[in-house]
């Protein structure tokens, strides 16, 4: 949906009112608050001097905001404000403003609840392979007695199923971190997930994107059919990785390496990837052949990570198959 947003400007603070400027008028519509430091905030609204009022002085989503200069307002009388927002946002990225926004805005540095459980000092460390945290003690992990029977254990076959395992435990330990404290509340693992459940044996989410998916063969057609007859994976990065943008076709065959690799260009409604296309039960191989690719799928699974938790794939998480990769870590270690 595109319309043109006609906004009104006023330079106020953080203890003005606005009711006094809008009276009677319509309070619906999309606004831009502008703050001291020259960062927005774009949002939504039904009645502007109240969510004027919240974001002045704070609430459940984030702290008193005492640095506001001034705001922008325009009002949308019927139309849906969802798009609009997400239209306003992309502009103001665009136009280079740093946006305070998290929703729509994957990469911003405004505080997120994951900061609170693990430090951003301490992402940053996980990112570079650096610091003291690089590693979870999975002894610890409770398990059950006995395990459940996976859906994806009904189709796929021993071999296939080890591969899974294998490259769940990778991820599991070396790109989700903390994976037994951020299970659910920042990652989900989906066992055959209903979007295309024919092709795909798992998926693991991380914040609202799938960072990880696990397919068997035949699915992607004949560029990845011919590379990976036994099932293959793709992990999701962003777009700078291995120098993918100075290519200008969407599939790139990668060939320093010993096995096939395969870059694809995938477009989500939040952010463009490129996915690292891989045999099926080899993600730590390239991973450890290409330290910078495993730096960049931390980073993609930090940053969505920091941008939502986990709570739209919630209800699709399987903790069967869970249990079952973090026993294949337990013997490892």
């Amino acid at each position: 949906m595109t319309i043109n947003l006609a906004f009104q400007r006023w330079e106020i603070d953080s203890a003005a009112s606005l009711a006094p400027l809008f009276g009677r008028s319509c309070q619906r519509g999309i606004y831009i608050i502008e703050f001291a430091n020259g960062e927005r905030y774009v949002g939504k609204t039904i009645h502007m001097p109240t969510r004027f009022r919240t974001h002045a002085h704070g609430s459940k989503h984030h702290p008193a905001w005492p640095d506001i200069a001034a705001v922008q307002f325009a009002q949308v009388r019927e139309e849906p404000l969802d798009p609009l927002e997400q239209e306003t946002i992309r502009a103001q990225i665009h136009a280079g403003y740093e946006l305070r926004n998290r929703t729509f805005n994957l990469g911003s540095q405004t505080p997120a609840p994951l900061d609170y459980e693990f430090s951003v000092e301490e992402q940053h460390h996980w990112i570079q392979r650096t610091g003291n945290r690089d590693s979870f003690d999975f002894s610890a992990v409770q398990l059950p007695q006995r395990f459940r029977r996976t859906k994806v254990e009904k189709v796929a076959n021993r071999r296939a199923f080890e591969a899974i395992l294998t490259d769940l435990a990778f991820a599991l330990t070396e790109i989700v971190p903390l994976a037994p404290e951020t299970e659910l509340k920042y990652w989900t693992l989906s066992d055959l997930p209903s979007t295309n459940s024919n092709s795909r044996y798992c998926a693991l989410n991380t914040g609202v994107i799938e960072s990880l998916v696990l397919l068997k063969p035949d699915r992607r057609g004949e560029h990845i059919r011919n590379e990976f007859e036994d099932g293959f994976g793709y992990i999701n990065t962003f777009t700078d990785v291995l120098d993918f943008q100075q290519h200008s076709s969407d599939v790139v065959k990668y060939t320093d390496s010993s096995f096939p690799v395969v870059l694809m260009h995938h477009e989500y409604n939040l952010v463009e990837t490129v996915g690292v296309y891989y045999p099926l039960g080899k993600l730590a191989d390239i991973m450890r052949a290409e330290p910078e690719l495993l730096e960049a799928a931390r980073a993609f699974a930090i940053e969505n990570m920091r941008h939502r938790n986990g709570g739209l794939f919630r209800r699709f998480h399987s903790k069967a198959l869970t249990n079952k990769v973090y026993r294949q870590i337990k013997v490892g270690q």
